[in-house]
């Protein structure tokens, strides 16, 4: 019977050796029935979330283009023609013999995993939390406009919007870029007030003026927690 249950979503999302690759199907698991992918949840094999080679980012972008990017540096790697044109084409896991010898990519150890977690302060997972919430929103406000809007600027908002995701992961992973790059997020908020729909933009001054002022507040606060006591 096919029946979908939450015991199926979390097997398709462990990384355990006896989960990986299972239970494609979603709602309709019938389908990995048939097919041999399908695997219930074992009791004495407890699921741990997560993806076999570790990613030690919260960047999205980073995490939707990883396989890519190690596809990419196999192919330029390897001596081999044949996997460089084919290798985009194999099984999955599938790496060139000489590349995977000179970089080798190790496999998380489950028997001490350990949740990537960077140490960062409060103040900065808050300022990440409530800049997600507000992408979050202007998420839901382009799907709702988005018939509205010209393709040129729709996929200007997009593109801004995946930067500004880009960089709030990437505070939380403690990156040095961002003391850079949140500020120049910020000024391109600025610079595209003038194109905003008028009773937008004062919704975007009171969140762009809030958002500078919280970042400069970690931004000195962050240089006082750094500066050592000197004593007489």
């Amino acid at each position: 019977m096919a029946v979908y249950n939450p015991s199926n979503h979390r097997v398709h999302h462990a990384q355990n050796k006896v989960y990986v690759d299972k239970n494609y199907g979603g709602i309709l698991i019938l389908w990995d029935r048939l097919f041999g992918t399908y695997q219930e949840e074992l009791e004495h094999e407890p699921c741990i979330y997560g993806v076999r080679k570790a990613l030690n980012t919260f960047d999205p972008l980073a995490a939707n283009l990883q396989h890519l990017k190690r596809m990419a540096k196999d192919a330029w790697y390897t001596k081999s023609w044949w996997d460089k044109l084919t290798l985009w084409f194999r099984r999955t896991g599938y790496r060139p013999a000489d590349a995977e010898a000179a970089m080798p990519v190790p496999s998380t150890n489950l028997a001490h995993f350990q949740r990537y977690d960077p140490p960062i302060r409060r103040a900065r997972r808050v300022y990440a939390l409530a800049q997600h919430l507000c992408y979050s929103a202007a998420t839901l406000a382009l799907l709702w406009y988005y018939e509205s809007l010209n393709f040129a600027y729709l996929i200007s908002v997009v593109a801004l919007l995946v930067f500004s995701l880009v960089i709030n992961g990437r505070i939380l992973d403690g990156h040095h870029w961002v003391k850079y790059l949140e500020p120049l997020r910020l000024a391109l908020l600025v610079a595209l007030l003038p194109l905003l729909n008028t009773q937008f933009v004062p919704l975007f001054m009171a969140y762009i003026s809030v958002s500078a002022l919280m970042w400069w507040w970690l931004a000195i606060t962050d240089k006082e927690d750094k500066v050592a006591v000197v004593s007489d």
